[in-house]
């Protein structure tokens, strides 16, 4: 299964010595909700298979959903499902002169941070204080359920050609689904 996740927006580095490093990780964690939401919609191997993420089975082997100081998280990509995720990011970045733009991090760094918000927070320390889920009781969607399930990722930075843009990153994710094991538990998803 192939499809592609965009975003615009900032996307900061967020090393240990940040301390909004939670919030920025959430919000392009959010960001992401809307478009895999759309994915269970449209795409046919993901809409006979919504009971999974949206809710409605709560708890065994089948479910999705994950909660994390009592807000539902559900990550696509899950070891109940089999699968793995292969990566090829097209990262568009404003450039100075003959430089990315100064202040905004290196590549690899805003890669760690997009990773981690690709992926389900694991534990209470990983969202920022005081977040309640804007989904009520329907989980926020996530690419991963955990970034471990990505076996191979390319990154190709590149210029943000937009005159006048006030965009930090621009991203084009594609994204493929693959089964990584055949279990009984991972059946249900198909091939």
């Amino acid at each position: 299964m192939e499809f592609t996740l965009t975003y615009s927006g900032p996307l900061e580095p967020t090393g240990n010595s940040r301390p909004d490093k939670r919030a920025i990780k959430q919000r392009v964690r959010e960001h992401f909700h809307p478009q895999l939401k759309r994915l269970l919609e449209i795409h046919p191997w993901m809409v006979d298979r919504t009971q999974y993420v949206d809710g409605s089975i709560t708890s065994g082997d089948e479910t999705l959903v994950r909660y994390v100081d009592g807000n539902p998280f559900a990550g696509l990509v899950h070891p109940n499902t089999g699968t793995l995720a292969e990566l090829d990011i097209t990262m568009l970045l404003p450039y100075t002169g003959r430089s990315y733009t100064p202040d905004r991090g290196d590549v690899d760094n805003r890669i760690k941070t997009l990773f981690d918000a690709l992926q389900r927070p694991q534990k209470k320390g990983e969202l920022p204080d005081n977040w309640n889920s804007p989904y009520g009781p329907d989980p926020l969607l996530c690419l991963l359920d955990n970034d471990n399930r990505i076996t191979t990722y390319t990154v190709r930075p590149d210029r943000l050609l937009s005159p006048n843009s006030n965009i930090d990153t621009h991203l084009t994710i594609r994204v493929v689904m693959k089964k990584a094991e055949l279990s009984y538990r991972a059946m249900w998803w198909g091939s």
